[in-house]
């Protein structure tokens, strides 16, 4: 026996609607389980270097973002190498 088109659809309706219930308990549960931290002086360090590199990355892209860092790289090694040791 085949359904009619009207029940099918009414029953994905119903279906979407038992689902976005479920979706919303999860998330409400979530929202009573939150836990805040306070930063730290080192974690707004590391948040400026994020903002940084993020900059970075959206101006340069992801090649120019590696190429700036192997450069980097390669300068600080050779630095390193004639003057400290």
């Amino acid at each position: 026996m085949v359904k009619p088109i009207n029940s099918v659809i009414g029953y994905e309706k119903e279906l979407r609607q038992n689902i976005n219930l479920v979706i919303d308990k999860y998330y409400s549960k979530m929202e009573k389980n939150k836990v805040s931290f306070e930063k730290k002086k080192l974690d707004r360090l590391s948040s400026f270097r994020f903002k940084m590199n993020f900059w970075l990355l959206n101006k340069l892209g992801l090649e120019g973002f590696r190429i700036i860092h192997v450069v980097g790289g390669m300068l600080i090694t050779v630095l390193v190498y004639e003057f400290i040791l």
